[in-house]
């Protein structure tokens, strides 16, 4: 209840904005304005989708390796945790129809901020770990993870009067982030096609183009502001989630 509360409240600040009136629901012209036009409506059903998608996925991989000790599982589960952190965006709404709560907005965008970088690394550590399956090595990285995101989100530069369309809030060193992003998802898809090489295996080849895929899906549902690419997001980040998981059990498996 207190979700669908809180909901109420984002919609109810919407509408007393311009943004939101300007992009209404029921103010598209056709099913094409509809669909590509860029609006916070689209942004906060993405965030949505992000919200629900990480405790989901965390529940179906508990279920399905409470027996298998796995690296990428461990980064992966942390993947989670930064992606939920991220989707706190949602109350950025709320916050900016009460001009008085500026702060909370920062707090916001700093959470945010440390959830996007943990991702980040630990999309890195999820391919890093197909060379190395050590579990140990997995809890310390992410110790050193957490430590490092903690520290970037604590001294990033914050502009809280800079709100994008997505419902992000400007942060320095906006595009160098980005552009590590797009650096670790692709180091980890060549870590995978490597040692797939290496060890002749079939199963991380099939991981490479499953985690390829969802990374970019991932990364384009942080950003998107329209409902093509959010719909289209989300449908690609859910399949290629499911059967990166399926993949990777079948891997261990035969391990």
């Amino acid at each position: 209840m207190s979700v669908f509360f809180i909901l109420f409240l984002i919609f109810h600040a919407f509408q007393q904005d311009s943004t939101y009136r300007s992009f209404s629901l029921f103010q598209f012209q056709d099913w094409k304005d509809f669909l590509f036009t860029q609006n916070t409506t689209a942004a906060i059903f993405s965030i949505l989708l992000l919200m629900i998608y990480a405790p989901i996925t965390g529940l179906f991989i508990l279920s399905n390796f409470e027996k298998t000790h796995s690296s990428e599982i461990l980064y992966y589960n942390v993947f989670l945790l930064g992606c939920f952190l991220e989707s706190s965006r949602i109350l950025i709404p709320l916050f900016v129809s009460w001009n008085e709560l500026s702060v909370l907005i920062e707090y916001s965008a700093r959470i945010t901020f440390f959830g996007e970088m943990l991702s980040i690394f630990c999309l890195l550590g999820i391919g890093v770990s197909a060379m190395s399956s050590e579990v140990q090595d997995s809890g310390r990285n992410i110790l050193l993870f957490l430590i490092a995101s903690v520290f970037f989100a604590t001294l990033v530069p914050i502009n809280t009067t800079v709100i994008t369309q997505a419902l992000r809030v400007t942060t320095g060193f906006s595009i160098i982030i980005q552009m590590i992003r797009i650096f670790f998802i692709c180091t980890s898809t060549i870590s995978y096609i490597v040692t797939g090489i290496k060890t002749n295996s079939k199963e991380l080849f099939y991981l490479a183009i499953d985690f390829l895929i969802m990374g970019i899906s991932y990364s384009l549902l942080l950003y998107t502001s329209s409902f093509f690419l959010c719909f289209l997001s989300a449908l690609l980040m859910s399949i290629f989630t499911a059967h990166f998981i399926k993949n990777l059990h079948t891997y261990y498996m035969w391990k």
